[in-house]
């Protein structure tokens, strides 16, 4: 006689993937490419729940996807989470576009002569980093007038 308590479950294992949403249907499924190039069905289930859109990325779990579907889509996502991907070219160019305009504000207040020791002091209650004023100072593309300073040396 067997132990009827006793039972072996087969693990559910899935995999993960980053899936950029391609195609949205009229049943409200979508349809998403992996970085390897390989589609991922998305029911309307999980549409739904996590709002996808077209463009969208989201991290999905998925298992191989019906046999008979398999050949064309190759997997179905059954958990996923949208994510938000901003690329690191994107991110510079808005922070450095708001920083060069907070500094271009702070000089277009008082049109006299700048220091960049008075720009890091006016705008340090601003975040604005020493780094991040010397880039706006160096950059050709502003409209700045740079001027030589000389001093005489005290004598020992």
């Amino acid at each position: 006689m067997t132990d009827a308590t006793h039972f072996t479950y087969k693990s559910f294992s899935t995999t993960d993937f980053y899936v950029m949403i391609e195609d949205m249907t009229t049943a409200n499924s979508a349809f998403g490419v992996t970085d390897d190039g390989e589609t991922v069905f998305f029911g309307q289930r999980i549409v739904d729940k996590i709002k996808i859109n077209s463009g969208d990325f989201v991290e999905a779990q998925c298992v191989p996807n019906y046999a008979d579907k398999r050949d064309h889509i190759p997997w179905r996502c059954v958990r996923a989470t949208k994510i938000k991907v901003e690329s690191p070219a994107d991110a510079v160019d808005h922070i450095q576009l708001t920083d060069f305009n907070v500094i271009a504000d702070a000089m277009r207040s008082d049109k006299g002569w700048w220091t960049q020791v008075e720009l890091e002091e006016h705008l340090s209650d601003e975040g604005i980093s020493k780094d991040r004023i010397d880039e706006f100072l160096m950059d050709e593309n502003q409209p700045l007038e740079q001027a030589v300073a000389f001093r005489i040396l005290p004598g020992d």
